[in-house]
């Protein structure tokens, strides 16, 4: 089993209810199961992806990590 932890913010948690509400338009989910569907169809979609598309998809996502706090939002990526 594996656990994981998932922080957004209440602006992303609204798009992502209001998302669900619209896919699953007669269940009733709680916070998790939503979260859970998302990310296991995420999983499903990139395990079809060739190496060259998860690398570039990787890139693109570490571009849009920024760091909260004093630094402002300097763009980092995992490695920083």
């Amino acid at each position: 089993m594996v656990f994981v932890t998932s922080i957004i913010s209440s602006q992303e948690w609204i798009r992502l209810r209001d998302a669900a509400a619209k896919q699953f338009p007669n269940e009733v989910l709680a916070r998790g199961e939503i979260l859970r569907r998302y990310a296991m169809s995420g999983v499903a979609a990139l395990k079809n992806l060739s190496e060259q598309d998860r690398a570039r998809m990787q890139h693109e996502h570490q571009a849009t990590m920024t760091v909260a706090g004093p630094e402002g939002d300097k763009p980092r990526t995992i490695l920083d």
